[in-house]
């Protein structure tokens, strides 16, 4: 095992060590990475927007509605911040990678920080998950007990100790343990130490799909026996069935934004491996992963679309929101209007406030 693992290091130090000498490396390639950067940064750039907004919406949702003042929501609303902090600080960190900006890629902590936001974006997402696939196993299993288990003060405890672990996890690179090296490749793989890519990247991102995917499994086999049970029998308490099947119906909807996590992250994820093959070279792994890591990022954007489709809850709290945001720029807009045709100012704050005050009222 350990002369595995020294055999992996010496390819990984070859490869990224060829990849940096003078560039002649990048010249032999067939790709003008210029232009993909460009490319890069402009998909970004169109995502990140969409991702705050989205991820914005459904914290002002959580906050401002009472009805959304569940455990399950403070889940939720811990992946959006999850996601959210994709949009204002991982993608701006990569586009300025991606255009190359001046001091940029020798810069060793600029370097440092946008790696462990990376693994700060997919591991915060990760652990949310995993947390959110418990409560609802919770849920299903151990329907009556459900509320003594998972109490606000331990769902405030759990979600404390997520946040304090990823962020140790993720930015102990930071504090000196690396394995940056002047002129140094800007790559997870070259400026990780060999065993924080073996913890944080391969085994705690295997430990949670596994556990999630074991909680999930458990789910469904349940629900579908509880199903069984209903239609061999009339005698089940209706409040009972109907309350595990709203239950149901949320685990469904957890474990589709986990697919779709998988889905986006996993090529990003196993893009490391493409270094192996000699024949591709730096700049078609680079292109290669840089177009997975995009994909990746993008799933910060599905999450607020997959509530809004699936969740009547959230549909109707955001339709809410937008129509009276709507209602109050059209105000604004009408208020501005009549000031210019000497309407009177009194009149139109008074409807502008009046606007104001039904769209709080919304929430």
């Amino acid at each position: 095992m350990a002369e595995l693992i020294q055999s992996e290091n010496a390819t990984n130090t070859s490869f990224f060590e060829d990849s940096s000498k003078n560039g002649s490396f990048i010249r032999e390639g067939y790709l003008d990475l210029t232009l993909f950067g460009k490319i890069f940064a402009g998909i970004d750039l169109f995502f990140a927007p969409w991702i705050i907004f989205g991820n914005t919406l459904i914290l002002i949702a959580v906050y401002f509605e009472h009805k959304l003042h569940t455990i399950p929501n403070a889940f939720i609303a811990s992946l959006a911040v999850a996601d959210l902090l994709v949009g204002l600080v991982t993608i701006p960190l990569y586009v300025v990678f991606y255009l190359k900006l001046p001091n940029v890629e020798k810069n060793k902590y600029l370097c440092l920080f946008r790696t462990s936001m990376a693994l700060y974006s997919c591991g915060s997402s990760l652990l949310n998950l995993l947390l959110m696939s418990f409560d609802r196993y919770l849920a299903v299993i151990y329907p009556l007990r459900y509320h003594a288990l998972m109490t606000p003060k331990r769902a405030k405890n759990a979600l404390i100790v997520l946040w304090v672990f990823i962020t140790v996890v993720s930015f102990v690179p930071l504090t000196g343990w690396n394995a940056w090296k002047d002129g140094s490749v800007c790559d997870l793989y070259a400026v990780l130490a060999r065993e924080h890519i073996y913890f944080s990247v391969h085994f705690l991102v295997l430990c949670c799909l596994t556990l999630t995917t074991i909680l999930y499994s458990r789910i469904f086999y349940v629900a579908h026996s509880h199903r069984k049970q209903i239609q061999a029998s009339s005698k089940l308490n209706a409040a009972a069935t109907r309350r595990r099947e709203r239950e149901f119906k949320s685990a469904k909807v957890m474990s589709l934004i986990l697919l779709l996590f998988v889905l986006f992250w996993l090529p990003y994820l196993t893009c490391g491996i493409l270094k192996i093959f000699k024949s591709l070279t730096w700049d078609v792994v680079e292109v290669s992963k840089s177009f997975a890591l995009c994909l990746s990022l993008s799933n910060s954007m599905v999450n607020p679309i997959v509530y809004s489709l699936l969740k009547k809850d959230f549909r109707k709290v955001f339709q809410n929101f937008l129509f009276s945001w709507f209602r109050c720029c059209t105000v604004c807009r009408t208020t501005n209007t009549r000031h210019v045709v000497n309407i009177s100012e009194d009149s139109s704050t008074t409807e502008f406030s009046m606007c104001l005050r039904k769209s709080s009222s919304v929430f």
